[in-house]
């Protein structure tokens, strides 16, 4: 049976074996390079050889860079070592269903929580979809590969609008690849074409996100 003639479940069960071979060839190549990492240069070499988009291209394209160039030195020590080397995989999540490339547009809210206790941490941020609009829509590996994501959302401290900024969310559990509380996700199911990629969806239920974990970019 060709590749064109699979269903969408198919292309991606097949997309989801070549992303791990493809990882375990990264790991090779580090090995015989001797190096902790291949860089994203590095890897896009040994990309380009695959013969179809894989569900790594929004990982690659965008989580990836998005880790090197937004984040300040404590977060790229916590995420860009696990992004390269695929032990977390993420997603952009900026489209929603009601908006595109309306960016001014996104709904999806991050309401900032002061610490309550002198010795508390920094305090948190609380990531919701307060509307059908607002659910994160499209984004590429969201539907069922991607660990975390990079959520953009409309930020609020003591009532006050301070636009779109960008939060990194943990969306499954490690061990059993599980939308953790407060998160739904799922695909968005079969497409005219990039069938071997998982489009998918995301709602957010009121999800604490740590504040250092908002993109210091």
């Amino acid at each position: 049976k060709g590749r064109n003639s699979l269903g969408h479940s198919e292309r991606y069960i097949d997309a989801c074996r070549k992303v791990v071979r493809f990882s375990e060839l990264v790991q090779e190549c580090c090995r015989e390079r001797g190096k902790g990492n291949l860089s994203l240069d590095e890897i896009y070499d040994l990309y380009i050889a695959v013969d179809e988009n894989l569900p790594l291209d929004v990982h690659l394209s965008m989580f990836i860079p998005l880790m090197r160039f937004h984040t300040n030195p404590e977060q790229r020590e916590r995420w860009l070592y696990n992004a390269l080397n695929f032990n977390i995989i993420g997603a952009y999540a900026q489209t929603e269903l009601g908006h595109g490339s309306n960016v001014r547009g996104i709904e999806t809210t991050a309401t900032y929580h002061p610490p309550i206790y002198k010795d508390d941490d920094d305090g948190h941020f609380d990531i919701h979809s307060p509307t059908l609009s607002s659910l994160k829509w499209w984004p590429g590996g969201l539907g069922h590969t991607c660990t975390h994501a990079v959520v953009y959302a409309q930020l609020f401290i003591h009532g006050i609008p301070h636009g779109l900024h960008s939060f990194m969310v943990q969306l499954r559990c490690k061990e059993t690849h599980k939308p953790l509380p407060g998160i739904e996700c799922g695909d968005i199911g079969t497409k005219v074409g990039y069938n071997s990629m998982d489009n998918g969806y995301a709602r957010f239920t009121h999800v604490k996100v740590p504040r250092k974990d908002m993109l210091a970019g």
